[in-house]
């Protein structure tokens, strides 16, 4: 699965990373998700080691291994107003959980 931190500021950045550590996810190279939040360490990594995405494993969802890029890969809201829009079903049940 690839994952994009939309607007990669520090709060979102923390925060997702947070409860992707809460559910049972490790991050593959030893840093936190403040020192990933740190847009200077993320350039850094980008143009010193090559870097695009942050890889996240878990031993409890072994078949869904995490790729969070480091950059966003393309402007996410220019693509958006392109998108072709498709009626799936008549209707969406929502859960009732709370995240």
């Amino acid at each position: 699965m690839w994952i994009w931190l939309s607007t990669l500021n520090d709060q979102t950045i923390v925060r997702g990373l947070r409860a992707l550590l809460g559910i049972g996810y490790q991050l593959s190279i030893p840093v936190t998700p403040e020192d990933f939040a740190n847009p200077d360490n993320r350039e850094n990594w980008k143009n010193q080691k090559g870097m695009i995405v942050l890889k996240l494993w878990s031993d409890i969802h072994r078949r869904i291994p995490i790729d969070v890029f480091i950059y966003e890969p393309f402007d996410f809201a220019h693509e958006h107003t392109l998108a072709r829009w498709e009626k799936v079903m008549d209707e969406v049940q929502r859960s009732s959980r709370q995240i």
